[in-house]
């Protein structure tokens, strides 16, 4: 990640980044790591302190320290847009967070606006703008030509809901092994380069691709698995979790959804054309051998009606 961003943003970390990482957030809150009310994680002083959900964010923070210091809502704007998820929309406007500092600011409005300043000028343009001087509006009056007023009216106009991710599942594929059957032997080993975990466990991704609406039976012999949407295309509009448009896996579902084992949720489950990413993992760190396999199914499982007095 830190080399695509030093490629991006054209420039080059000169000394390794220290990264004290762990596995929740809370921790933050109660040190004297990050400023008082920041309870995610920081960059500061050289070094980035996050936990799993924060170290793409502030790693962008450190990468963008080589180069320039922007305000904060240029600064975590950039932190949100370069991290690599998806962006959407916010419910306060650009201009109203435009002098605001953490955590008052909402990054999801400061990343969205910074997202969609990359798509519709380019990224010239917005390198010039985290090293522009002066306040936040003065840094980007002078670098675009046009109020942020101006510019603003053109982004509620413009932008789409969500903005596709940057690097949405980059995980191997599930190998297909027939007509809508895709199935794999992983080794969830720590030592293997798609595996991921944490102190408490670890586990392995893959992609599977759809091309035929219908019911697909998901199973593992892991203590668990889950899917996800690959976030691969923007949305002009919410999509709401339920519609039926969209099946069991809508792109609005932000998580995993636990599915393969009985005790956990459903194993069939509806899904529409598109990439999803899956999971299978288990607690601890032993050496194990998961069988993963996705099937065509010829409809969802009976439900049992619980009795009623």
């Amino acid at each position: 990640m830190v080399t695509d961003l030093e490629e991006l943003l054209a420039t080059t970390i000169p000394n390794p980044i220290d990264v004290y990482l762990w596995d929740n957030s809370q921790p933050f809150a109660e040190s004297e790591w990050c400023p008082e009310g920041i309870d995610l994680g920081c960059y500061r002083r050289g070094a980035v302190y996050a936990d799993s959900l924060s170290i793409e964010h502030e790693l962008v923070h450190a990468v963008v320290d080589t180069f320039a210091d922007p305000k904060p809502f240029w600064s975590e704007g950039a932190a949100e847009a370069l991290k690599g998820d998806r962006t959407i929309l916010g419910n306060t406007a650009p201009v109203d967070n435009l002098d605001l500092d953490p955590p008052w600011l909402r990054y999801s409005t400061a990343g969205h606006f910074s997202r969609w300043l990359l798509e519709t000028h380019g990224l010239e343009l917005y390198r010039e703008l985290l090293r522009a001087r002066g306040s936040s509006r003065e840094a980007f009056e002078q670098t675009y030509d046009m109020t942020i007023e101006e510019a603003q009216a053109l982004y509620f106009a413009e932008a789409p809901h969500a903005y596709g991710a940057f690097n949405t599942c980059d995980h191997p594929d599930l190998p297909q092994t027939g007509d809508l059957q895709w199935s794999e032997t992983i080794e969830i080993d720590c030592a293997a380069p798609d595996v991921w975990g944490t102190s408490r466990g670890i586990g392995a991704f893959r992609v599977l691709t759809i091309t035929e609406r219908g019911f697909y039976e998901l199973t593992t012999t892991e203590q668990e698995g889950g899917i996800a949407p690959c976030f691969d295309e923007d949305l002009e509009t919410p999509v709401l979790v339920g519609d039926p448009a969209y099946g069991d896996v809508p792109p609005a579902s932000g998580g995993f959804l636990l599915v393969f084992t009985g005790d956990r949720g459903k194993s069939v489950l509806d899904l529409v054309p598109g990439r999803y990413e899956l999971f299978v993992g288990h607690g601890g760190h032993e050496i194990q051998t998961a069988e993963l396999t996705v099937r065509a199914a010829p409809g969802p499982i009976p439900q049992t009606p619980e009795p009623t007095e």
